[in-house]
């Protein structure tokens, strides 16, 4: 792992991670006025209880100052866990190279040339299982560990590349493919779902579901993206078209 690849995975981690309010001073300057009063007392009393008053002014500033220090210490170590994170705009940079990066190993691995694909790509999104996730300052959801699922339509059949995509060192840690001839597609089908994924629900999720011959070929929840109905009524239409041109299936 280079320099960049740790840099990367560190700032990535830590966009998981809250970072902390900074604790209030008002409360601890309040206290330690309220100690300082008696110690003016004592030096203004020259008596034995004026010494008291001076001894328990001071006591009091100073457990309020290590008490002070206790928590400011909390707080630095805190903030050192989860800062410097990564930009929202840096999180969804990476992701977009990863992206175009995978849609390029999808094509080689299936072994696909641009010529042979008749419609944009679908490609579809999740965390992963053991991903961490959160929202960002622009209250878009994002996650560490990326399912991928990538439907390429061709002439003659439909190409599935799925992934596991870890978004900390930007690289693909596991992946495969399944391939189903188009005359043996039978329909698309999509339903709303709520997934986990660690200690959150991710909700806004669909399933879609790929038939062939009367049985479910595969399944998979993903993030909606805005432009996915149009894709997925796009393959729909040109599976219609193959059936009118060909055949029942």
């Amino acid at each position: 792992m280079n320099q960049f690849t740790r840099e990367r995975r560190e700032l990535v981690n830590k966009y998981f991670i809250e970072t902390p309010e900074r604790p209030g001073s008002g409360i601890w300057i309040a206290l330690i006025t309220v100690f300082i009063v008696p110690v003016i007392k004592g030096y203004l009393q020259a008596s034995l209880s004026g010494g008291f008053l001076i001894i328990i002014g001071l006591t009091g500033i100073y457990i309020v100052i290590q008490q002070l220090r206790k928590i400011i210490k909390r707080y630095r170590a805190a903030c050192n866990r989860g800062e410097p994170k990564a930009t929202d705009k840096e999180m969804d940079d990476w992701l977009d190279i990863g992206c175009s990066e995978i849609v390029e190993e999808a094509k080689r691995r299936l072994g696909i040339e641009n010529d042979d694909i008749i419609a944009s790509p679908l490609m579809l999104d999740r965390p992963g299982a053991k991903s961490s996730v959160t929202s960002g300052n622009d209250g878009k959801l994002r996650f560490s560990h990326h399912d991928i699922f990538l439907l390429f339509l061709t002439t003659h059949k439909i190409a599935i590349y799925i992934c596991a995509f870890d978004l900390e060192i930007g690289e693909i840690l596991e992946d495969s493919t399944t391939e189903f001839a188009l005359k043996d597609v039978t329909n698309l089908e999509t339903r709303k779902v709520t997934m986990n994924a660690g200690i959150s629900k991710v909700k806004g999720l669909q399933t879609l579901s790929l038939y062939t011959s009367g049985s479910n070929a595969i399944s998979v929840d993903y993030l909606y993206p805005q432009d996915a109905e149009n894709t997925i009524k796009a393959i729909r239409k040109l599976l219609q078209e193959y059936k009118d041109k060909y055949g029942n299936y």
